[in-house]
């Protein structure tokens, strides 16, 4: 792949040389065909940003000691950060406390009379965050992740996150 430009400064313009191994007839002439190539930089931007997320929290998953202590890679939230969400989704974060340790976050429940008293405990359930992933903590400083949206979203089946 060759670089020739940017266009407009959303695009890197480059030449690839394509392969085809059933057709040899454009290597007969001495001139491979070339195609053009437009690739999104805010796109692969985007993509270098993730796969780094992700592979900081992977990386935290499969080094979580086996001590049960957490890697070095997070950040402790003080004061902790409470957190308000439905019976059901607390329910669901409860079941997997175990596995998001291992992601550096770090999960209490408060007795429920320390619980804010004014919040209908039928439906709502009270946690306390105590750490976080770095990145993750990264993105909540810059207010690109709400605290409340990111435990949500957790709790959410697979197929409902598309919506």
């Amino acid at each position: 792949m060759n670089v020739i430009n940017q266009l407009d400064r959303k695009f890197i313009v480059c030449a690839v040389d394509e392969i085809k191994e059933s057709d040899d007839s454009c290597q007969e002439s001495g001139n491979p065909r070339r195609m053009l190539v437009l690739i999104d930089q805010h796109a692969a931007s985007e993509r270098v940003r993730v796969e780094g997320f992700l592979r900081t929290l992977c990386h935290n998953f499969l080094n979580f000691e086996s001590n049960g202590s957490q890697s070095a890679d997070h950040v402790e939230l003080d004061p902790p950060r409470a957190i308000l969400l439905s019976k059901r989704e607390a329910s669901i974060l409860r079941s997997t406390q175990n596995i998001l340790g291992r992601w550096c976050f770090e999960l209490s429940w408060p007795e429920s009379e320390s619980c804010n008293q004014s919040v209908d405990q039928d439906k709502y359930e009270q946690f306390l965050v105590h750490s976080v992933p770095r990145v993750v903590s990264e993105k909540v400083r810059w207010r690109i992740l709400p605290f409340c949206a990111l435990f949500s979203s957790l709790t959410r089946s697979p197929a409902s996150r598309g919506r």
